[in-house]
């Protein structure tokens, strides 16, 4: 009782009883700030732990200012409360600076990850880049079967060169006469053509009809062939009805994004005919196509053995052989195909490539009658639709070298290397007739038709001269070199 009625001062500093209370006290509320802590000790142990001792700094501040009077519960409430402030501009300052520099070019987004660190350490933060969120769905990609090949770097050059260019003088023109023979054959021809200038100048063409100049496909200046092309790709357009007819095929066959090949099967009556092939056909249609090849006059060659002309690779290829080119060369039995050719010769002719391929289209199937009414009393017009959506397919392939064949692949070739494939017959014929007799299965079928075509995808190659112009490439068939020339490569 002696010890109780003792001055405040004095058992504050001597007493057991309260010297222990006040330090039980003050314990309880640092355990209580310890637990609202504890993910902040949780980080120490990951290397965060010289943000403590700030914090208990703050903490000791916040102690010294607080007015004497006030409880100690109010105390452990006040420090509570700035820990936790303090917790939350750490966490706000940070977020915002990962918004500030977050996002680059909006290809992804960025995400700011805690990186453990050695003890003593200040807490780190990482900027990973999070490409797995795109800000809209990713394309799908193109498959080999649907990609161009390699242009290796060549483009279109046709352009006049700088030093080039027209007077504003405009002239009545003039013709220049390259006439053969003696004088007299000369002076009669200079005469012919004066004859028909008046109707050369009023009509602008004068039609021939029995002629068989032509510009030869090698040797001529680049400003020749540049100017060639500017007149076969760039100058020369079809009617307007048929440019929106092919392009409202192109349309119906792409519904969107879907892909198509265009394939030249030219397994006509008349070219089997002219090159004596009667392969898969029956003996009245190899006889009928004989009889007319003997009927026509101008066809020199009569006696054909149809047999050895496919050997040699010199028929255009059955249906049936296409559809199994395209199987080999990856294309499934989903793949859209528009056939570019006039009517198909033998009754049961396309049975194996619709078996396989079910999604055939012509003019005919995809245009409306009235589409088609302005057209189909003249073959030509016809042929130029084909022409159209043969030029925009993602893939097209010929199966015999014809005016039409060649005069798409250069045109194809000039547009960027779109995919155009050339098979070879030779070889071809050679393996389908091995796989035809079990000499090899299918799965090496396949392998050889790949592996052999790898190079006759459309892709660049130089023309070269040959020892006669039948002898080499046609220069609308492959226009490098003359129109097209490696970037940056001056005319």
């Amino acid at each position: 009782m002696v010890a109780s009625s003792s001055s405040p001062s004095s058992s504050a500093s001597t007493s057991p009883v309260l010297s222990s209370a006040h330090r039980r006290r003050l314990a309880d509320v640092e355990r209580d700030v310890a637990g609202y802590c504890n993910p902040c000790d949780d980080d120490d142990d990951h290397g965060h732990g010289a943000g403590a001792p700030g914090i208990k700094a703050l903490f000791f501040i916040a102690r010294r200012s607080k007015p004497p009077r006030a409880s100690v519960v109010d105390q452990a409430w006040v420090r509570n409360s700035v820990a936790c402030l303090l917790f939350l501009t750490i966490v706000v300052g940070l977020l915002s600076s990962h918004h500030r520099g977050g996002v680059v070019g909006g290809s992804g987004r960025r995400l700011v990850r805690r990186v453990d660190a050695g003890e003593g350490e200040v807490m780190r933060w990482r900027e990973e880049n999070l490409t797995v969120v795109a800000r809209r769905p990713p394309e799908t990609p193109i498959t080999n079967i649907w990609m161009k090949p390699d242009s290796e770097d060549y483009t279109k050059c046709i352009e006049r060169p700088k030093n080039h260019y027209r007077t504003n003088n405009a002239t009545a023109g003039y013709i220049i006469v390259d006439a053969n023979g003696g004088l007299n054959q000369m002076r009669m021809g200079a005469s012919y053509y004066r004859a028909f200038a008046r109707t050369l100048k009023k009509a602008k063409v004068v039609k021939f009809t029995h002629t068989d100049s032509r510009i030869v496909n090698n040797g001529l200046p680049p400003s020749i062939q540049r100017l060639r092309c500017r007149a076969n790709y760039e100058a020369l357009k079809y009617k307007q009805e048929i440019e929106e007819l092919g392009n409202t095929l192109v349309d119906r066959l792409r519904n969107g994004s879907n892909h198509y090949i265009a394939l030249h099967l030219r397994y006509e009556k008349d070219m089997l005919s002219f090159t004596g092939c009667s392969h898969n056909l029956t003996y009245q249609e190899a006889e009928e196509l004989r009889e007319m090849r003997l009927n026509v006059r101008h066809w020199k060659e009569k006696d054909i053995d149809s047999k050895e002309r496919r050997i040699q690779g010199g028929c255009p290829m059955t249906p049936r052989e296409a559809a199994l080119f395209l199987k080999a060369m990856g294309y499934p039995s989903s793949t859209k195909i528009y056939i570019v050719a006039g009517e198909i010769y033998g009754g049961h002719s396309m049975d194996v490539l619709k078996a396989e391929y079910p999604n055939i289209y012509t003019h005919s199937s995809l245009a409306t009658v009235n589409e088609l009414e302005s057209l189909k009393l003249y073959q030509n017009r016809l042929a130029a639709v084909d022409y159209n959506v043969a030029l925009q397919s993602d893939a097209f392939v010929y199966t015999y070298d014809g005016n039409m064949a060649r005069a798409v692949q250069g045109h194809r070739r000039y547009e960027g290397f779109r995919k155009t494939i050339n098979p070879d017959r030779h070889k071809l014929v050679e393996l389908i007739d091995k796989l035809d007799q079990g000499t090899i299965n299918w799965d090496e079928f396949e392998i050889e038709v790949k592996t052999h075509h790898e190079n006759r995808l459309g892709g660049p190659y130089q023309r070269l001269s040959g020892r006669s112009p039948r002898h080499e490439e046609y220069f609308y068939a492959n226009p490098l070199p003359g129109c097209l020339c490696r970037r940056n490569t001056s005319l």
